[in-house]
């Protein structure tokens, strides 16, 4: 299980990579996607520490009210 958590957290940062170059060519729908890309892989990486199996879903919000990430940070 470590190696696919450190495997979901490279991918993460090789999307956030992507988005901010992306985004600092203002291509911003590019960089949106790219970091959703980044936050989706990070949370599943904290999925996988916590609860020890690959998450079912791929929603941020699925995902962030299972790790009990406070709300004003995933909503708008």
């Amino acid at each position: 299980m470590k190696k696919e958590v450190l495997n979901w957290l490279k991918q993460a940062e090789y999307n956030l990579e992507k988005a901010e170059i992306l985004f600092g060519s203002e291509a911003f729908d590019g960089a949106v996607f790219f970091y959703h890309q980044a936050v989706e892989k990070a949370l599943k990486a904290l999925f996988m520490i916590k609860f020890r199996e690959i998450p079912p879903d791929h929603s941020i919000i699925y995902l962030a009210k299972k790790l009990r990430v406070p709300e004003e940070l995933f909503s708008g």
